[in-house]
């Protein structure tokens, strides 16, 4: 007697997932923008490369900040500013550790065109 199991229609299936995402190498990405660039199969990855790309940019926004807050007067709003980019990376990281590929606020489509 051959018989056949049907699945519980009660019981929730599991959809199937795609690749699997390293989100521990992504929020390394957001500490360490280089990250991805230290293995071939990450180099590759489309995921790790957008969050990499995020992370330059945000980092690259942080040293302006820091730079343009010693002209004088201009101090004054270095610290609002710096404030800004680290919600930012909050964001980042947030969108990045639920699997998500999404350019952070505002600055997110400048940081597409990064070439790395």
């Amino acid at each position: 007697m051959d018989q056949q199991i049907t699945p519980n229609p009660a019981v929730p299936q599991m959809p199937s997932e795609g690749p699997k995402k390293n989100t521990f190498m992504v929020i390394a990405t957001y500490v360490l923008f280089f990250v991805p660039f230290l293995d071939e199969k990450m180099k590759n990855d489309p995921f790790m490369r957008f969050h990499a790309r995020q992370s330059l940019g945000l980092l690259l926004c942080w040293v302006a900040v820091m730079i343009i807050g010693e002209v004088p007067f201009v101090w004054m709003v270095a610290p609002i500013l710096q404030l800004f980019i680290f919600v930012l990376w909050v964001i980042a990281v947030v969108k990045a550790t639920q699997g998500k590929q999404e350019s952070v606020p505002l600055l997110g489509e400048i940081f597409k065109k990064i070439n790395i």
